[in-house]
């Protein structure tokens, strides 16, 4: 990293800094694999017996592998101008400024090159047959899912922003500050430098796809170089999505001091704050035709797969890309795509807070702080199949059923569990949040916060994936509202107390009493807070509509979903209780128990267990003519007490539902420093 500034004193009350900063991150990450396909007595997802092992998940146990990504690494240089004026004059505090950017970004990541297979039971590991083979009545493998990608990976992304502020503080009295601000930025859409990016968007795609197959709805940037097979659009710019030319964010803000003694003082602001997109969207489409496949099967799709050789169809070898795969009737083409009509996620935030200064060294502070956020981005099965019925039949078919998915979704030839990011969800948070703050006097210092708040949003629940902004709603992916729950992070109570105190210098006492008692230091941080909320997964509902099925919620029976007893007896009998699910609710105009429907249980209906922690430290100084040494002993958990992670929330899982086998902390940690000050 480095960082070059000017500043240039204009006059007693203009000063000018200007900033040119650079800085470049550089790294690999390889895992260690020992264990070869030819070792395990499979074959990679191209077909060959080369390379490492795939992934093998058996559910609720344990994962052996790679998670079919061996190698990635990925290099990024960003360059960054700023120039900010500051300019006080009058009752008015003024700064002014302008800031661009410019990043590389290079990355390569080989999803899925090794495979990755996941299966739900142990015997199911051992027996490794196919849907044939173990005369499975559903047409289902002993490998549930069978995940694989072949090509290239490797793009070479640019990104470029602007941005430009006005703030001003107006005293506009004694009493009453005001604080009004504009901001004006343009985030460019990510772009690649050989136009190896390619999005599908479903507004422009055929819904039917000919024998011969179709390319309708894929989209090539305008630098793309390749001649464009028929049915493939161009973009007109080189960006995944247009450039938004619309982000202004004005600020308000005011500081009103109600009392002098003793000091009462009210506060208030709101503001919009714009976010860029991730560039982890970008990372979520390497494994993108023409470049590289991706390929995913599941349930019945998956039928003819065996831990011999666990897909089928094979994926094309390297050779023979680039390569456009048409979509065809009945065909699963895995798509991972970007809205070429994404915009940017903004935030609106307000607040307001009182502050009570009862003594020279005490604050007593309480508020409300809420955030509303719109154009959230997120992920959705955009190939969701549709129900049919006897009046409304879809392709001719009247049922719905596991293995006549192929004929209800609503573009031909694309897997049900094809990704769409967009920027089409909404989230909301609203706390009040109190503390009170006593500064260093008489040898002490703490702070002690309490903070009751609650986080909803659309996307908790799910298994995706943030790094990539790949948050999925559960359940049904066309109405993303009846997802709307308690956020995976939400904390209805949080409190934490940090404080410090030093021993008086004891100068009238006996010299060695002084020496026992004076110059220790003690310090201590305590945190206690609720459970986060859990969301019951059932991998078994929602199969008629054959997108993911570790995002489907369990369906409840009516009893209670959490056991009874103390903490400690929950974690050892189970958290949570298995009676209060039941299978998954048949299908309508189903043929068969196997043909589930979504569940009905909410978002977020239980909280994992609270926790709490104790820090401490303990230092002593020895003055030592003119200098001194410092001895001090920190105790991290220094009651040594468990904080229990979240239950296992997957109905299927079988026994292991509803129990806890991990904690979320640390055991007690001492640590011993020496320090010496001259």
């Amino acid at each position: 990293m480095l960082v070059l500034s000017d500043t240039q004193v204009m006059s007693s009350n203009l000063v000018n800094i200007f900033r040119f900063g650079y800085m470049r991150f550089d790294g690999i990450a390889s895992i260690a694999q020992p264990i070869s396909v030819s070792d395990l007595g499979t074959e990679s997802p191209t077909g060959t017996s080369q390379g490492n092992t795939p992934g093998i998940i058996i559910g609720g146990l344990f994962t052996i592998g790679d998670a079919s990504t061996p190698s990635q690494f990925q290099e990024t240089n960003s360059f960054i101008w700023q120039d900010t004026v500051a300019w006080a004059r009058g009752r008015n505090n003024i700064r002014m400024g302008a800031e661009a950017k410019r990043h590389q970004v290079e990355v390569n990541a080989p999803f899925l090159k090794d495979g990755l297979l996941q299966i739900q039971t142990f015997d199911d590991l051992l027996l490794g047959e196919s849907a044939a083979q173990n005369q499975s009545p559903q047409g289902i493998s002993n490998i549930t899912t069978s995940r694989g990608g072949s090509g290239f990976f490797r793009r070479d992304e640019r990104y470029t922003d602007f941005a430009g502020f006005f703030q001003d503080d107006i005293k506009l009295t004694s009493r009453l500050t005001i604080n009004a601000g504009l901001r004006y930025e343009v985030f460019g859409p990510p772009s690649e430098i050989h136009g190896e990016l390619l999005t599908f968007d479903p507004t422009i795609a055929l819904a039917s796809a000919p024998a011969s197959g179709t390319l309708s709805g894929f989209i090539v940037p305008a630098n793309f170089s390749g001649s464009l097979p028929v049915g493939v659009v161009r973009s007109p710019h080189d960006g995944l999505w247009n450039t938004n030319y619309g982000d202004v964010s004005p600020r308000l803000g005011f500081a009103l001091r109600l009392t002098n003694n003793p000091t009462l003082v009210l506060r208030g602001g709101s503001g919009i704050y714009f976010d860029r997109l991730s560039a982890g969207m970008i990372e979520g489409t390497l494994a993108q035709q023409p470049f590289s496949v991706r390929q995913i099967l599941s349930a019945a799709q998956n039928g003819p797969a065996t831990l011999q050789k666990p897909y089928s169809p094979l994926l094309p070898p390297n050779s023979s890309y680039p390569l456009f795969q048409p979509r065809v009737p009945g065909g699963s083409l895995l798509v991972n795509a970007v809205s070429p009509r994404a915009v940017d996620p903004y935030m609106e935030e307000y607040n307001l807070n009182l502050q009570y200064s009862p003594a020279r060294d005490f604050l007593i502070e309480t508020g409300y702080v809420g955030t509303r956020r719109l154009h959230v981005a997120g992920t959705v099965e955009f190939n969701q199949a549709e129900l049919a019925s006897p009046s409304q039949p879809i392709n001719g078919v009247t049922s719905n059923t596991v293995a006549n998915v192929a004929q209800r979704v609503p573009f031909a030839g694309v897997s049900p569990q094809s990704l769409y990011n967009d920027t089409r969800y909404i989230a909301n948070y609203n706390s009040l949040q109190s503390s009170v703050t006593k500064r260093m006097s008489h040898g002490l210092q703490f702070l002690g916060s309490y903070t009751w708040s609650k986080a909803l949003d659309e996307t908790s629940g799910s298994n995706g994936a943030e790094f990539y902004e790949l948050w999925l709603s559960t359940n049904d992916q066309n109405n993303p509202r009846q997802a709307y729950g308690l956020t995976d992070f939400d904390r209805t109570h949080r409190g934490v107390l940090s404080l410090i105190y030093d021993t008086p210098n004891l100068r009238e006492v006996a010299r060695l009493s002084r020496r026992a008692f004076s110059d220790w230091q003690f310090s201590g941080i305590l945190v206690a807070q609720s459970g986060t909320p859990e969301t019951i997964i059932d991998n078994n509902a929602g199969a008629v509509y054959g997108t993911l099925s570790q995002e489907h919620r369990a369906q409840v029976s009516g009893a209670p979903v959490s056991t009874s007893g103390s903490l400690f007896s929950r974690v050892i009998n189970g958290y949570l209780s298995p009676a209060a699910f039941t299978s998954a609710p048949e299908a309508p105009f189903g043929s068969s128990a196997a043909d589930t429907d979504f569940g009905n249980s909410a978002v977020g209906m239980v909280r994992g267990p609270g926790q709490g922690n104790i820090d401490m430290a303990i230092e002593r100084q020895f003055s030592i003519e003119g200098s001194s040494l410092h001895v001090r002993a920190e105790f991290f958990n220094l009651t040594n007490t468990p904080n229990f992670a979240n239950p296992n929330r997957t109905v299927s899982a079988g026994s292991a539902f509803g129990t806890i086998s991990s904690t979320s902390n640390n055991p007690r940690v001492i640590q011993l420093a020496l320090k010496y000050a001259f």
